[in-house]
């Protein structure tokens, strides 16, 4: 499935789980109708919808994905609903990821096999994890981490996270998190990434329609004042927009070399992310 990149594109959701009937996200069809349409008023125009796959006998398998996402698409239309849904997955983190991202049992980030989306368990990090991200880096692919606002057990271990920023790693918050949707611990850490310049992408990680009335509003304005204008473009427009073409982003190392100011802010975050670990 290939992007369909039109002068009017707005802002692009690179986490959602809007498909019905495949995780724990939409149950239904009307369901995920429900959260396309409420993404659409608050300005995204494009959602990655990244459905949970496990290791295991029973894996969700990219054609599978595809294939729901196609009928999706369909009932949009239908519904005359303007949002366009590609395909991606939220996939959890297991040893042999690369291998499996090669032989074509992972699916991407729009099927381009360019970045692989990717999450932690709750409460630990694998002791495997930074061998994950090497292979994922050897086999050209870039990892983005999901969500690491939520991760409890790495704001005991910042510098890992560091770590991971210097292979290239990228991170995506969740919308909500800066509204405190996943607990205050979760909205300062969320606040304190996007306002050091490490968060490149953002994804509503919505998995029902909301109960408020223009949900992600407020979280957008947060988001912009915290980051301004120019970086809440790059993160809500370009730097998608990129990835869902197969292109690369700046590195982490290539940002600090413009500028001492943007790396005193991220040392002073790393600091900060020690100190309030528990």
């Amino acid at each position: 499935m290939k992007l369909k990149v039109k002068g009017s594109i707005l802002m692009i959701d690179f986490h959602c789980h809007l498909l019905p009937g495949l995780d724990d996200g939409a149950e239904s069809l009307e369901e995920g109708l429900g959260i396309a349409r409420q993404l659409r008023e608050a300005g995204f125009t494009t959602v990655v919808a990244t459905p949970h796959v496990m290791e295991g006998r029973v894996m969700l398998t990219p054609g599978e994905i595809e294939e729901r996402v196609g009928d999706l698409n369909q009932a949009l239309r239908h519904e005359g609903i303007d949002l366009n849904v590609l395909p991606g997955a939220e996939n959890h983190i297991f040893p042999a990821m690369a291998g499996y991202l090669q032989e074509g049992s992972l699916l991407s980030v729009g099927g381009k096999g360019k970045h692989l989306l990717l999450e932690l368990p709750a409460w630990e990090i694998p002791p495997y994890t930074e061998q994950v991200f090497f292979e994922l880096k050897v086999a050209g692919v870039t990892p983005v981490l999901a969500h690491p606002e939520r991760y409890p057990a790495l704001g005991e271990a910042p510098g890992r996270l560091r770590q991971w920023l210097k292979l290239g790693v990228l991170l995506q918050i969740d919308l909500r998190s800066l509204s405190g949707h996943y607990g205050r611990q979760a909205k300062d850490w969320a606040k304190e990434l996007a306002g050091s310049g490490l968060v490149h992408l953002l994804g509503s990680d919505a998995h029902s329609p909301s109960q408020r009335q223009h949900p992600y509003r407020d979280e957008l304005d947060k988001l912009q004042s915290l980051v301004g204008e120019a970086r809440f473009q790059a993160v809500t427009k370009d730097y998608p927009r990129r990835i869902l073409l197969g292109q690369d982003l700046p590195s982490l190392t290539e940002d600090i070399l413009r500028g001492d100011s943007s790396e005193n802010r991220r040392k002073s975050w790393f600091r900060w992310f020690g100190k309030n670990a528990r």
